[in-house]
């Protein structure tokens, strides 16, 4: 099962590597593939694409959301990305100042509300 997860975020090639050798992005991907091989109920990840380039940044963010749903996982992100909040959220939560500024399922988002947070 290791072995898929590190497959499935583009590490199988690199498992038998030691952690040293692995770039930034690489030890990211692994942290991510270890936090599914225990299953968990929730996961809760901080910015789990930030300083991945935008096109694995993105297959990530896939990634993370399709083992969530195959393990029926609760998949909770920060980010400030508002395209991976749109596309791998169903509910989208937003602080101002500490304060709860938006709370809105996805498909009830507007782009420009979202981007009114970083006003």
């Amino acid at each position: 099962e290791a072995l898929q997860l590190l497959e499935r975020f583009g590490l199988a090639s690199r498992a038998l590597s030691p952690c040293s050798q692995l770039s930034g992005g690489e030890s990211q991907r692994v942290t991510l593939a270890r936090a599914f091989f225990g299953r968990p109920r929730v996961f809760i990840a901080d910015e789990p694409a930030a300083s991945l380039d935008p096109s694995i940044a993105r297959e990530m963010m896939q990634e993370l959301s399709l083992c969530a749903t195959e393990t029926s996982a609760t998949l909770l992100f920060a980010s400030h990305h508002l395209d991976h909040a749109i596309e791998f959220s169903d509910r989208i939560l937003a602080l101002r100042d500490g304060q709860m500024a938006i709370d809105v399922a996805t498909c009830d988002a507007s782009i420009g509300e979202l981007r009114s947070i970083y006003d």
